[in-house]
Formats: C-alpha cells, structure tokens, sequence
C-alpha cells in the first residue's frame, strides 16, 4: 500500500488502484512515505512513516509534563500544528489551558512542542477521524 501526504490530497491505495480523500488547509511540502498493514486483532492499523508524532497522552500535558489544568486539544490547534511543524498529534491529547489562546497554540507552545518518534500507526477510523478534522 502507498500512502502519500501532498498538499491537496491524502492518496491511499495500491499501484493497481488509488483513492484521494480532499485534505484542505495543508500548506506542507509534499511528504512521501511508504505504509505497511498489519493486522491486530481483526483490526487493520496502518503504519505510516516519516510522519513526525509528539508524544501520545492524556494523563498529562504533552508539552510540559504537568498533571493539572489540562484540557482536551480544540481541533484547530491540531491543525495548526499540522500546518506549521508538519507535527501529528493525536486527537485525544491533552495540554495545559495556558498553552493556548482562542483554541490555537501560542507560538512559545508551538515550538515546545517536541517530535517523539518518527511514523505513526492508526486504524483506518482513527485515521479517517483525523482526516475529517484536518479540513
């Protein structure tokens, strides 16, 4: 399976049949990455590498580490990170109120906001759930 991140469109399928899925707002360089299926307990997750992922948690605030005052990620700080570091966040994390202004990271949050791990592994709901929220 191909998986590719251009401006316009996620494309996702095979070389003999390819389905785009509009993604609009993205304003990265095109990012070309390769996919693998696996398959874990009837459910497909598909893995996408080269994607930069912070840390995934909802126990405490992915920038600073803190434990109170958290809320969830309103998702247009997502995007925003999305946009401006080509950062994947996942949709259930959580950071402190001060982070964030008017549901936008302020920019000291934005650049703490630090790279975890390359690759990401999602089912294809949570994939397709972040897809709709991207645009």
């Amino acid at each position: 399976m191909i998986v590719q991140f251009l401006p316009q469109a996620f494309s996702i399928g095979t070389d003999e049949q390819s389905q785009s899925v509009p993604c609009t707002n993205t304003q990265s360089s095109v990012l070309s990455s390769s996919a693998s299926v696996q398959t874990q307990s009837s459910q497909t997750i598909h893995t996408i590498t080269g994607v930069k992922t912070c840390k995934s948690t909802q126990n405490q605030c992915f920038i600073c580490g803190c434990k109170t005052g958290r809320t969830r990620l309103p998702a247009g700080s997502i995007r925003q990170a999305w946009q401006l570091r080509q950062i994947f966040i996942p949709l259930k994390n959580r950071c402190c109120k001060s982070h964030l202004v008017d549901g936008k990271f302020t920019f000291q949050a934005l650049e703490d906001i630090e790279v975890h791990k390359l690759g990401v592994e999602l089912s294809g709901d949570k994939l397709f759930e972040w897809m709709v929220e991207m645009r």
